[in-house]
């Protein structure tokens, strides 16, 4: 028997390896020499590896198929990974963690590999859908890889003068946007980078195809043969428009003969090998081989002395099946012990194994539905050997008696496709075998006979003839439908198959001396005066020697030259403006995000709750004149029951004003932390204006600090103010509202100074309000200060006797502010701090 047949498939995948072969040749014979080119001629040799041993695997007779079919999917994971981190590679990106992710990818579809072909060769299998499914979803993963990469490399251009994450939804609404834009036709050359990578990402998505349609095959929504017919046809698609992308993208010069010749090449052999696979599709399915298989009859195999068997055949005698069911899988067996020693070729077994694929041997259980497995030198009888499914269809039933012993297949299904077979056969005591076939599928020739186990050349039967045969002694003998069918479709396939290479071979030696002759000269004239442009001589000009397109296309060029000296200057003139305009706008936002980060950490400074005791409430509230402040208010625990509350105002305003501020807050902590506050109140603000004042050289800034000390197990309250507007103090008990008089200079501006305190008791329901000068000091538009006759100090109390709440009497001194100002805006920024004592808690 013949090893090598072509078949329906072998035409594509042919087609496939034989193109993929021509483009790596193509990136030999290429002029230009750099990393990139050399790592994609690397990926389509891979290309082209894994469809040689599709074609192989595809075409030999069965046994190297096992091994073949994993190691083309290797190739394809490695052309893949290839593909990811080479074959693209956008010079402005750096992919490194792609590039690790895709090597995970990598050696996970290994391991896989590695335990998909371990248990096949263990038992046999030719289909494992769990690790098939896992292993086709991991080469899904690469593609996927590939497209987020080159998606990625699209949007560099569009995102270069605001930088998004990828993973963001703003990232996928500019996406959108600019896809939607370049659908619509938009003439912006930047544009341009993310039309040709857009396009490449959908070809590599068209690459997916196949990988996607097995994952479904798999799952079981589609049938094996038009899963195989769609994946050839999205292989050659994907291919020849990797060529059309190639012409479009790659920087390299290639000549218009050479693209011609190219895309005429992939023209017909997408087209040859598309009509052939369909061609050769279809008369696989007509093809019926009951026309010679023994359906509906029944064959007796009645043992002789000699060790041989005389064959009869007849009319179909159906013996009721059993109501034993065996669960089989497919490529599945079952040990079934025979109630009596049956003899089969001079032996006794008391023992069979039965297969899902129409099998049953003596000696071993055969479980792969592959043409070597029914050459193994074991004893075993084919009732009808081919590719059968239990799992999708149909049950393997047996009974048993002590005379006789029936296994029959009823209505179980071709691998992946909705057909039925129904066959049975009968074990009797004496060695005679009844086979009986009531029904069975016109697809998936297969074997009939059987074998003693001693190897050799088997002695041809022909069940159907209905003429009673005697075998010779100890002689396997069988039937075999499957060369038959297999020598019908490759007379079929050998033809397109010549007819692919002919007309390869046509395109490569006749074409390029016609376009050389008709298209190509004429071309390279003007491409001689386009290189003279090129390097800088705009006083070129073509001469016009034929009045067709590309005579037009000539005159346009001089028209054109022209046009670019007078707009030369000018473009200059504009890219001149268009950087300090770009340098400019990089200023302001780099000073723009540095206010802004300033203005966040200055907020940071303020505490986090003002919730410091359930006796007392407390309140602040801020503006600030610009993006940073110099106001500061804190709240800083002491020990047990007592707190340090401070408001504070820097000299001006902004950045320089909010360093002050950082300085005055970590010396005041510092102080607390070091002291317990445990100094005299007079010796701690004399001990932050030295700070200030060793931190500070310029005199002219400082700090101004109301300071109060709560203690909460007195109910008293000790307080300081130095440049700052005097505090409020409401006496709830007495009903009276109090101007506090605490002087003392801006810390850090003089050396040593005297300085005032005040200490009282606290009553249930006072208040104390401490304010900087950003209120006392706002102007109307009449130029009138807030505080001038008193008008700040009569707003404050008028505001505490209504209200008492400090969260409302804050929210009421910024209205009341507002409403003096009468719609002029503050320059100086604006802080409250309001505490209001409710008295010691049961």
């Amino acid at each position: 028997m013949p090893d090598f047949y072509f078949n329906q498939f072998s035409i594509s995948a042919f087609s496939q390896f034989l193109l993929s072969t021509l483009i790596a040749v193509f990136f030999v014979i290429s002029r230009k020499r750099h990393t990139r080119g050399w790592y994609r001629l690397l990926f389509f040799l891979l290309i082209s590896s894994f469809f040689l041993t599709g074609f192989l695997a595809s075409s030999l007779l069965d046994f190297w198929a096992k091994f073949l079919i994993p190691i083309r999917y290797v190739l394809l994971g490695g052309a893949i990974l290839l593909f990811n981190q080479y074959a693209y590679h956008y010079p402005r990106l750096n992919f490194v963690r792609e590039m690790k992710v895709m090597g995970i990818t990598g050696t996970a579809v290994l391991v896989v590999f590695a335990a998909v072909l371990t248990f096949r060769m263990v038992t046999y299998q030719h289909y494992i859908p769990e690790e098939q499914i896992a292993y086709n979803l991991l080469i899904l993963t690469g593609f996927a890889w590939a497209v987020v990469l080159l998606v990625r490399q699209a949007m560099v251009p569009v995102t270069d003068r605001n930088p998004l994450n990828f993973w963001s939804l703003a990232y996928h609404r500019r996406l959108i946007r600019t896809l939607l834009k370049s659908l619509a036709g938009g003439r912006d050359e930047s544009l341009e980078p993310f039309r040709d990578l857009i396009l490449l990402a959908g070809i590599v998505l068209l690459g997916s195809v196949p990988t996607l349609l097995n994952v479904l095959f798999h799952a079981s929504l589609i049938s094996e043969q038009t899963n195989l017919y769609f994946s050839n046809a999205a292989w050659l698609l994907f291919l020849f428009s990797f060529i059309l992308a190639y012409f479009k993208l790659s920087p390299e010069p290639s000549t218009i003969s050479r693209k011609i010749i190219v895309v005429s090449m992939v023209t017909i052999l997408v087209v040859l090998s598309t009509v052939g696979s369909a061609t050769m599709s279809k008369l696989s399915e007509i093809y019926d081989f009951t026309r010679r298989a023994p359906d509906m009859k029944t064959i007796d195999l009645i043992p002789l002395v000699n060790g041989g068997y005389r064959i009869a055949t007849g009319p179909p005698l159906w013996k009721t099946p059993g109501k034993q069911r065996l669960l089989l899988t497919d490529a599945g067996a079952d040990t079934v012990s025979l109630p009596f020693s049956f003899p089969f070729f001079g032996e006794n077994y008391r023992q069979i194994w039965v297969s899902a694929n129409g099998m049953v041997s003596f000696r071993e259980a055969i479980r792969s539905y592959l043409v070597f497995e029914f050459y193994r030198p074991t004893p075993k009888l084919a009732i009808l050997f081919k590719d059968l499914n239990p799992e999708q269809g149909g049950s393997v039933l047996l009974h048993q008696s002590d005379s006789l012993v029936s296994v029959t297949w009823l209505g179980v299904p071709d691998f992946g496709r909705r057909t039925s077979n129904s066959f049975q056969v009968l074990f009797f005591p004496d060695g005679r075998i009844r086979m009986s076939y009531i029904g069975l599928s016109p697809v998936l020739p297969g074997y009939i006979g059987a074998d003693p186990g001693t190897g050799g050349e088997g002695f041809p039967v022909n069940f159907s003839s209905g003429v009673s045969v005697t075998t010779p002694p100890g002689r396997a003998f069988f039937e075999d439908f499957y060369q038959e069918h297999r020598n019908y479709i490759h007379q079929g396939s050998s033809v397109f198959i010549i007819m692919i290479v002919a007309s390869t071979l046509l395109v490569i030696l006749v074409f390029p001396s016609f376009f050389r002759l008709t298209v190509v000269r004429p071309i390279r004239i003007l491409l001689h005066g386009v290189r003279q442009v090129n390097a800088g001589n705009l006083d070129v000009r073509v001469p016009v020697r034929e009045d067709d397109e590309i005579g037009y296309l000539t005159r346009s060029f001089n028209q054109m030259i022209e046009s670019v000296r007078k707009a030369k200057e000018e473009e200059v003139l504009l890219l001149q403006k268009e950087k300090e305009e770009q340098l400019l706008q990089m200023d302001l936002r780099r000073k723009s995000e540095e206010l802004e980060f300033a203005r966040r950490l200055q907020f940071d400074m303020l505490p986090e709750s003002l919730a410091i005791h359930p006796s007392v409430l407390i309140d602040a509230g801020m503006r600030t004149a610009a993006e940073v402040g110099g106001d500061y208010y804190d709240v800083i625990h002491i020990d047990k029951n007592r707190w340090c509350l401070a408001i504070g105002d820097a000299t001006g305003h902004g950045v320089g004003a909010g360093l002050v501020v950082g300085m005055l807050k970590m010396a005041l902590i510092n102080s607390i932390r070091s002291y317990n506050i445990d100094l005299p109140m007079e010796k701690l603000v004399k001990n932050l204006n030295l700070a200030l004042r060793e931190s500070i050289r310029n005199r002219g800034i400082g700090m101004g600090l109301t300071l109060m000390v709560l203690d909460l197990d007195r109910n008293r309250v000790e307080m300081c103010s130095t440049g700052m507007p005097f505090p409020f103090y409401y006496n709830a008990k007495k009903d009276t509202f109090t101007v506090l008089e605490l002087t003392g200079p801006p810390l850090g501006m003089i050396p040593d100074f005297e300085l005032s305190t005040l200490s009282f008791q606290l009553n249930p329901g006072d208040v104390l309000i401490a304010t900087s000068d950003g209120f006392t000091e706002r102007t109307n538009p009449d130029d009138v200060m807030w505080f001038e006759e008193k008008r700040f100090d009569h707003a404050a109390e008028r505001i505490t006797r209504t209200w008492l709440q400090p969260a409302m009497i804050t929210r009421a001194m910024f209205d009341a502010c507002d409403s003096f100002a009468a719609g002029r805006d503050h320059d100086d920024d604006m802080t409250v701090f309001v505490l209001r004592y409710l008295g010691k808690l049961d």
